[in-house]
């Protein structure tokens, strides 16, 4: 029977080629959509855009060498978010180790996530391995050949990495003891074409940790930015002075970035994610002390905010983080697109928020994050709430209050952003061309006949755009609607509370048919349905 070793190469290298995907520099991340892998729930694989080949070439062998150079693109590192107690290993120290000694690998790495985690290596070479079971004597064994090999590499002249305030010896220690933070700034040193980095510090609860260490300050540099990484508090050092800083495209990040890495002249794309007890206190704390005095930012033209509800929740980490982000916000003088993403880490599964919380899904409460920012360059706009679960509100949502976007065009938000028929409905600026609608049910019809009684506000508007995030259709009818009164006239055209002026049940009347959307096209605006889930979260093109 033929198997896969039977096959010319010939015909391999194409199969290879139509499984790979020409994923990087498409977009943000190198991805359709967005690596915040905690927006992910935790029952859900992330794909990667490449398993398909690694599965063909761990199949077949003599395929490996031809998909190295496609699968070092983005080489897969395990985060270790959840390792077991004691026992677990530093996926970056072995992805290092093969950069080094292949570096045309390295020259091939577009993408990379670093995972730094603070806590003490099990790897740390202090004569820990003679207390240590014989398991963990055999990681420990083995991590010491590769710190070898990264001494070693730090003994050449090429690299320049202790510009960064530490001394070769001192680099020597921190590589030695095991500290993911000198790994990962060791390994963006040996990556010349990345254009792609998420860089996300895990160490516990913020509370708990502050008080391990003197000083709040003391702290944050340890556990996110330690000198053996990247951090702008050090006399002398440049991010231009590192490889991999050379050519970035786009960064996402768990923590506050130095503003010498948000304003390097190819970066592009800001992504941070804020989340109340893990990172939520660095931002309160040092957020402000990173933006310097008068300083402009012309590079970035999209910043997305992943945001943790319950950071919305608590005033004061609340009020800092609204503070960080409009004066970031106005330090950004080409901001082109915005997509702000409410999501609710559910972990573990079940988890409630405490008692007493408020309809957080309400969307008045991101838009207050936009208070007092400058917004004028903005013509894109997103607000996505595909991650929170299961904890979206139950009661009202009330719409965001007001769009501050004097030259938007393009919006995409879920329907109850935009209005809660026929109370509150937002008033869109008159620029806007396009317009996507997440969860639509047929209170939209209403909504679409008030466009067109008033299509001379809207002259640019060329497209609305239909998604589903929880519901599988769009338009679907939803208990909220009620029918039409006997005798009623659906040629008036006029809601039939005004004609009846009934008012003890409040809810909307299923006065306008899909007949609606037909007149919209008649009207020159394009109506689309959208399949692809999730799709909103592309940026454009």
């Amino acid at each position: 029977m033929p198997s896969l070793i039977d096959i010319p190469d010939q015909i391999l290298l194409k199969i290879a080629r139509y499984l790979t995907r020409d994923f990087v520099g498409e977009i943000h991340g190198g991805y359709e959509v967005s690596l915040s892998g905690f927006l992910f729930r935790p029952f859900e694989e992330e794909p990667h855009p490449d398993d398909d080949l690694r599965n063909l070439a761990l199949a077949c062998r003599k395929l490996r060498v031809s998909a190295q150079e496609t699968l070092y693109r983005y080489p897969k590192v395990h985060d270790g978010t959840r390792p077991p107690s004691d026992k677990h290993t530093i996926a970056l120290a072995y992805l290092l180790r093969t950069l080094i000694e292949r570096p045309d690998l390295a020259e091939a790495v577009r993408k990379i996530d670093l995972p730094v985690h603070c806590r003490p290596s099990l790897h740390a070479l202090n004569g820990s391995c003679d207390s240590e079971t014989e398991e963990l004597r055999g990681y420990c064994c083995d991590y010491e050949a590769i710190a070898e090999v990264c001494v070693q590499l730090l003994h050449e002249h090429k690299m320049h990495i202790w510009l960064a305030g530490r001394s070769q010896a001192e680099w020597i220690e921190e590589i030695r003891r095991g500290s993911e933070a000198a790994l990962g700034g060791l390994m963006l040193n040996l990556l010349p074409n990345l254009e792609h980095l998420t860089v996300r510090s895990y160490g516990g609860n913020i509370l708990e940790q502050a008080s391990n260490y003197p000083t709040k300050y003391e702290w944050v540099v340890r556990k996110l930015f330690d000198p053996a990484f990247f951090f702008d508090g050090i006399s002398g050092y440049s991010p231009k002075v590192v490889a991999g800083f050379a050519k970035l495209k786009s960064i996402t990040s768990n923590g506050v970035l130095p503003w010498d890495i948000i304003t390097l002249p190819t970066l592009r794309t800001l992504e941070y994610d804020f989340q109340y007890f893990t990172n939520g206190g660095l931002f309160e704390w040092f957020g402000m002390k990173h933006l310097p005095n008068n300083s402009t930012c012309s590079n970035i033209t999209s910043l997305i905010l992943n945001i943790e509800i319950e950071v919305l929740y608590y005033s004061d980490a609340s009020r800092k983080l609204r503070e960080y982000v409009s004066e970031l916000l106005s330090r950004f003088t080409s901001l082109a697109t915005l997509h702000l993403r409410l999501f609710f880490e559910q972990d573990p599964p079940g988890r409630r928020l405490p008692g007493g919380f408020p309809n957080l899904a309400k969307y008045e409460y991101p838009s207050h994050l936009l208070d007092h920012a400058n917004l004028d360059t903005v013509t894109d706009l997103v607000v996505d709430t595909a991650d929170l679960g299961n904890f979206k509100g139950t009661t009202i949502i009330s719409p965001m209050e007001s769009i501050m976007f004097p030259k938007l065009q393009h919006i995409t938000m879920p329907q109850a952003a935009f209005f809660y028929w026929p109370y509150d409905t937002l008033t869109l600026p008159s620029t806007i061309e396009t317009i996507g609608i997440i969860d639509s049910t047929r209170c939209l019809n209403a909504w679409a006949k008030d466009i067109l009684d008033n299509r001379l506000e809207y002259p640019g508007l060329r497209r609305i755009s239909f998604w589903c995030d929880e519901k599988k259709a769009p338009l679907a009818l939803g208990e909220m609607l009620i029918p039409v009164p006997d005798g009623y006239d659906p040629a008036c055209g006029i809601d039939p509370r005004q004609v009846k002026q009934e008012w003890d049940d409040m809810r909307p009347y299923d006065y306008v048919d899909d007949d609606i959307w037909e007149r919209m096209h008649e009207a020159g605006i394009e109506v689309v349905f959208k399949q692809e889930s999730k799709g909103w979260r592309k940026l454009p093109q």
